[in-house]
Formats: structure tokens, sequence, C-alpha cells
């Protein structure tokens, strides 16, 4: 006789649990385009530590070359489903607060350093297990040394993370602990009218609970790009990478990816951008001492991105991709999906701003669980692994308000709705969260 071995979080089976994604299959490129939006959101830092709409800042602090800016935020949240649960959704008050900092220090005439970060802490009011450090997933020091046509640039990026919300494939769990630290260095040359990019990078994720402990992984990413200018801020050329995963424990299956595809960035106008990026990619999984055999998983990637300028005040964004991604339930090695978001925002006056998001995921994944042969009375894992295909789809809006009061104080009020489906029976739940944060600058 075999019966199922399970593991429960949060009232579901390990073998079963639809835990989420974070890299992607080209990881080394989708780590390159990361880094670039948080260098961009480090420069906006830079000008402010507070996310309210558009207004005058006071002048940058300086301590002898560096110039810094410091502010600190606080905020409440109602949560009517910490759990993502079907049934009996369990509903928390969460307390937070903590700093905003950035510095920026031109060590040369050619070379800076840059940090921004934001710290805190978040407070379970009825359900304590659940207490965490909050790191922003924007937290990047880097520095960048410019040369003739071009720059090297040394980066770390750091986060720490429990939230699940925002990634479609979690249900069932409150929050999962992880850990993601990229260190590495990349070289850009931009001679006449071609552009060349190579960037090689290590990253090690793990999760600080013992019950995750099989996530541990470290990751060797390269990439490579070329591309022609066509006229200015339009471009077009090839991109290629390969990433190579090692776990820490024999659990999940080691792997080595590849990906390789075209990319166009076109300026459509003056208030009008979007970029095309999509190609071939392959995973070449290993055996496990699970009882998984090697196998190769080829795929595609794909990615479009659109932001417009309407008007002055009013500004929008769209994004389309199709990826594949490493899981993080153990036996679960990758994810497939694909999402939508969009955003509005609006600036209605000096210090209001009102803002949109919409989101939509549709995913599958493998889901292996064990069986397990029973010796007097006793399970005794053998490892007879079978496969559960999830196929899942996920939907949210998020409506937000943000207000300045002074030159320096600034509030955010936003209202979020989430929704998940699933082929699997009661891993589908929705939430609802409304949430304040105050932001304070010195």
């Amino acid at each position: 006789m075999r019966q199922l071995i399970t593991r429960r979080r949060g009232g579901l089976a390990a073998g079963v649990l639809c835990l989420g994604t974070t890299a992607g299959a080209q990881e080394a490129l989708t780590g390159a385009l990361s880094f670039d939006a948080e260098e961009a959101q480090a420069q906006a830092l830079k000008a402010q530590a507070t996310n309210a709409p558009a207004v005058v800042f006071p002048d940058a602090w300086h301590l002898g070359p560096v110039q810094y800016n410091l502010g600190v935020y606080a905020g409440v949240e109602l949560d009517d489903n910490v759990n993502e649960t079907q049934s009996s959704p369990q509903s928390d008050t969460v307390l937070s607060g903590g700093l905003n900092l950035g510095f920026i220090w031109p060590a040369t005439e050619q070379s800076e350093v840059d940090l921004s970060s934001s710290v805190g802490y978040a407070k379970y009011l009825r359900y304590s297990a659940h207490d965490q450090l909050q790191i922003a997933p924007g937290s990047v020091l880097s520095w960048k040394i410019g040369f003739e046509d071009g720059s090297l640039t040394f980066f770390d990026q750091f986060s720490d993370s429990q939230s699940v919300i925002t990634v479609a494939s979690v249900s069932g769990v409150s929050g999962l602990p992880r850990i993601d630290n990229t260190a590495g260095v990349r070289a850009e040359w931009d001679p006449g009218r071609w552009l060349f990019q190579l960037g090689a990078s290590y990253d090690y994720f793990f999760s600080d609970a013992a019950i995750d402990d099989y996530l541990n992984r470290g990751t060797e990413n390269f990439y490579v790009r070329g591309g022609h200018r066509l006229v200015e801020d339009t471009q077009a050329g090839l991109e290629a990478s390969v990433s190579l995963t090692r776990y820490d424990l024999p659990l999940q299956s080691n792997n080595t990816s590849y990906s390789l595809g075209p990319y166009f960035q076109w300026q459509v106008t003056h208030f009008l951008q979007t970029s095309v990026r999509g190609g071939y990619t392959i995973y070449a999984f290993d055996a496990n001492p699970n009882g998984q055999s090697a196998y190769n998983l080829d795929s595609y990637y794909a990615n479009l991105t659109v932001t417009h300028q309407l008007t002055e005040f009013v500004s929008q964004n769209l994004a389309v991709e199709r990826d594949i991604s490493l899981g993080l339930a153990q036996g679960n090695n990758y994810t497939e999906q694909w999402f939508a978001k969009y955003s509005l925002d609006w600036t209605a006056t000096p210090h209001l701003g009102l803002n949109l998001n919409l989101s939509w995921t549709a995913g599958n994944e493998p889901l292996t669980g064990y069986t397990a042969e029973i010796i007097s009375g006793i399970p005794v894992p053998v490892y007879f692994p079978y496969t559960i295909n999830e196929n899942y789809r996920q939907t949210g809006i998020t409506p937000g308000i943000t207000y300045q009061f002074t030159q320096k104080l600034g509030g955010t009020l936003s209202y979020s709705h989430w929704e998940r489906t699933s082929n699997l029976a009661g891993t589908g739940y929705q939430n609802n969260i409304l949430s304040l944060q105050l932001n304070y600058s010195f």
C-alpha cells in the first residue's frame, strides 16, 4: 500500500503547494533590466524620500563630497486574508515603519558610488508569527566608472522579503521568507551608432526559515547584448544569456538555462516609447536523489512594454510578458506564465496624485508529489514521484491616492483586491487590502 507523503503549511500539502517563482529563464537578462529599473529608482530617491507626486523638494544634504537624503515612513494595513486561503480566511492589522535613505558620492571625475534603500519592520497585531523585516527590493549599491564611449559598473542588489501577494502562483501561505543578493559587473560601450553590453553576476537566494532551506541556491549569470541605433533613441539588436544554478541541498534539480533572441526599442514619438523582446530559451535540469530524471525544457520568452505620456499630468504604462521561472515548492522545478500589468498616473494638482494599477496572470506548473511504502504502519519514503499540473489565474486591481501635505510630509492611501482561481481544489482565494502610509523627508 502506498500513500502520499505531505508536509503542510497554511493548510496545503507541500507536494502540491503552489508556491511562486523568483527568477526568469533568461535570468541574466532579467537581472540586467531589473538593475536598469532600480538604478532609475535610485536616481529618483536622490531627489526625494517619498512616493508623493511631483513637488518642490529642499536642496539635497551634503556630507563633504557625499550628497544624501534621509526619510522615515510609517503605515497601517488592513488585510482580510493574510494566509491567502480559500476557506477560513484570517484577517489582521499590520503596522509598519522604517527609513528611506540614499546617497551619491562622485568618487572621481569619471566615477560615482550610489546607494538607495528602504529598511523597516512590519508588526502583525493578531498573528505575530508573521512579523518581518522589510528591505526594499530596489536596494542597490553601484559604482560606475566612465570612459570614452562607455562605462563599467560594479553593483550589488539586495532584498529581504516575505510578501507573496504579487506572486500569482502562491496560495495558502501568509509569506515566504526569502533573501536575495546579486553582485556583479557590467560593461557598456557605445561607439557611434553601435551599442554593446556585457555582464556577469552571482546571485545567492536563500530562505531564513528552516522549513524552506531546500530553496537555498547560487546562480552564475552571464549575458551579452549587441545592437544598432537606427535613429536617436531607437535601436534593434540581439541578446543572449546563460545561467547556471546549483542548490545547497540535493532536493531540487540543479540546472543550466540558455536564451537567445532579438530586441527592439522604439521611440515612436517624444511622448510614446515601446520595446519588444523575445526568443528561445532552454532549461537543462539534472537528475536529483528524489527520483526525478534529467530532462530538458524547450520554451520561449516574450516581453512588450509601452510607456505613454498622455499629457503633462497623465501617463500610462503597459507590460505584457511570458517567461519561465524557477519554482519554490519542493519538487517543483519551474513555472511558465503570462502576465500583463497596466498603470495609470494622474497628477491632478501640484499636491494630489491619483493612480490605478491592474494585473492579470495566467500560468501553469508541474507540482511533484511523492508516495511512500507503509511498513508496520509507518510510511517509509521510497520516492515514487508523480506530477500534478496546476493551471492558475490571478487578477488584481489597486487604485490609490497620494497627497503632499507639506514640502516634507506626504501620504499614500490605496486599496487592493486580488482574486485567484485554479484547477486544484482549495487553492483559490480572494484578498482585500486597505493601506495608508505617511512619508517624511528630512
